[in-house]
């Protein structure tokens, strides 16, 4: 096929960086306007940002044209610094985009890989006006960054009452459980730090007082080295006579046929046992996957009371709502507030809108200092780490806390919790699920869209004694609802009544 032979040169060019040779091999290809579109889609799908660029240039200087195009050439000319042509591919984009929400959707969803790599390339190099520049020609294909940087409106909100809790089960009795979560937070990521969830689950179960094990999975994937992690599992429960054991994402499904007969079999053999699984990212997950796992378990605990899967009939009644306990790390509200406000955080791929929000506090001079963190292990016990990182919090005094993800869903991250124990005031990017824990303008301060966020830091500037009183509340609401005692004796009621 020709389309084929063009691209492999264009690959072989790119490999030796020749740019000049590839630009005049695809105008010199006689490639028709149909050829065209389907090499800019084979180049683009290679995500080779350099020879993406320079086909989309040959193919429109031949006459070919798409938004998917012009969005190439507008992303391209900003990376390699061509304003006169950024300018152009932008008025062209906008004039191309189709009406309908369906088609903008689809632009987004294909061109949305290159724009994430491309912001946080610019934004490591602190070239912030580009990224800026890239968040305008972003809003027009994106309702979640139109409506956080376009408007200039603070909107009033109803305040929410956060969910009763059934009260703790009163006193505690002695029981024995065995924690399974996952030890690293990235296994495919050398020198990942490890998850802190298993551990602080431990110490908080151990200090309410069961007796707990603690058995550190060192692989989430389906297959041998997973089957024979839920074999230890399984058989440490039954030489504990366990009476609870608490699961990291239990699937049901033919690439985990063997985990699901071992759970099958110590259910069978154990049938006093509670079996609880926690889904720390349920919104990539399938509902289907979810509902298959509930059928085998007693409970799936929640952080997400929001979430439509959670209503379903058939999880609703195994469904248990609350936060993960800290593990004893918690601090206390008596850093000074100073006006300031601190980001302590990651911006990656998975969060990259993150560098639109910072770009633009740094342009407007926002109070706002950041730190941002890798989740490389510190050499620290995870703990010790842990603890380490809520002082952080807690010295802070303020912290920000993002809240959208890849697909634009706003989502609860722990880090709403860990800054509120920590006894700082926490600036939240708005999102459903917070509301059924704290009371937004009560217990912190929430936002939804950049002008609400500059209201805010002016808000905190002008109104300190108030400010310090929201930080207060919220950090005395969280120890009396949210202790690890509190949390402990809530699930302890839920699972044995």
């Amino acid at each position: 096929m020709v389309v084929d032979g063009v691209l492999a040169r264009v690959i072989a060019l790119d490999d030796s960086k020749n740019y000049s040779e590839m630009l005049d091999w695809v105008k010199a290809s006689g490639l028709g306007p149909d050829q065209q579109q389907t090499l800019f889609w084979k180049v683009f799908e290679t995500q080779r940002m350099a020879a993406s660029y320079t086909v989309v240039v040959a193919v429109i200087e031949m006459g070919g044209d798409s938004p998917a195009m012009r969005m190439v050439e507008f992303v391209g000319s900003l990376m390699f610094s061509n304003g006169r042509r950024c300018a152009s591919a932008l008025a062209e984009l906008r004039r191309q985009l189709p009406p309908e929400s369906t088609a903008r959707d689809q632009l987004r969803n294909a061109m949305e890989p290159m724009v994430a790599f491309a912001t946080m390339n610019l934004f490591k190099a602190d070239r912030l006006d580009d990224v800026l520049s890239l968040l305008d020609a972003w809003k027009l294909v994106s309702p979640g960054m139109d409506a956080a940087f376009g408007s200039a409106s603070c909107r009033r909100r109803t305040p929410v009452r956060p969910i009763e809790f059934c009260g703790p089960r009163s006193p505690g009795m002695a029981r024995r459980a065995v924690v399974a979560a996952r030890k690293y937070l990235y296994f495919i990521r050398p020198g990942s730090r490890e998850h802190d969830i298993g551990p602080r689950l431990v110490t908080a179960m151990r200090a309410y007082g069961w007796t707990t094990d603690f058995v550190p999975m060192r692989t989430m994937t389906p297959g041998r080295e997973l089957d024979e992690e839920y074999r230890k599992i399984a058989d440490l429960c039954r030489a504990r006579s366990a009476d609870v054991l608490v699961l990291d994402e239990f699937f049901a499904d033919g690439s985990t046929r063997n985990c699901v007969e071992v759970v099958k079999a110590l259910k069978r053999d154990m049938p006093a046992l509670k079996v609880v699984v926690a889904y720390y990212d349920p919104w990539a997950l399938s509902a289907e996957a979810i509902i298959r796992a509930a059928g085998l378990v007693d409970c799936i605990w929640n952080l997400f009371p929001a979430s439509p899967l959670y209503r379903d009939a058939a999880l609703a009644a195994k469904v248990f709502e609350g936060p993960y306990p800290m593990g004893g790390a918690v601090g206390a509200p008596d850093v000074p507030l100073t006006g300031g406000i601190e980001f302590i955080g990651a911006i990656q791929l998975y969060n990259w809108h993150r560098a639109f929000w910072i770009a633009a506090a740094r342009r407007d001079g926002l109070p706002i200092e950041t730190r941002l963190s890798t989740h490389a292990d510190d050499g620290l016990d995870v703990m010790e780490s842990y603890r380490a990182y809520m002082r952080r919090l807690e010295l802070a005094g303020c912290c920000l806390n993002f809240s959208m993800r890849l697909n634009e869903t706003r989502i609860l991250t722990g880090r709403a919790f860990e800054t509120i124990h920590a006894g700082a005031l926490l600036v939240q990017e708005e999102t459903d699920d917070i509301s059924f824990y704290f009371t937004a303008g009560e217990h912190y301060l929430s936002f939804a869209n950049y002008a609400e966020l500059r209201e805010i830091a002016s808000f905190i500037a002008r109104n300190p004694a108030e400010a310090e009183s929201i930080r207060r509340r919220g950090f005395q609401f969280a120890r009396d609802r949210y202790s690890d005692d509190k949390i402990m004796g809530y699930l302890d009621k839920h699972l044995f009544g």
